[in-house]
């Protein structure tokens, strides 16, 4: 998603600004909000799951370090 609204933004952005400055006026500046919104959306969205993922990543995490403990032990 982050390169969708980067993409969005780099061309569309670029093709309203220079229409812009040859025409005085673009239908395409909704463009650079629009993929605005995207990136800020997919930050925002993959902050909540990062947080929502937490305590399950902690305890698979201390799954994981036990299992490691017994199969050293056994060594």
């Amino acid at each position: 998603m982050y390169g969708l609204s980067g993409a969005l933004l780099l061309t569309l952005g670029s093709y309203a600004l220079s229409e812009y400055i040859v025409n005085g006026e673009s239908h395409w500046v909704w463009s650079v909000p629009v993929a605005l919104c995207i990136g800020i959306g997919t930050y925002i969205a993959t902050r909540i799951g990062q947080n929502l993922a937490k305590e399950h990543l902690h305890v698979l995490n201390d799954f994981v370090d036990d299992l490691f403990q017994e199969v050293e032990f056994y060594e």
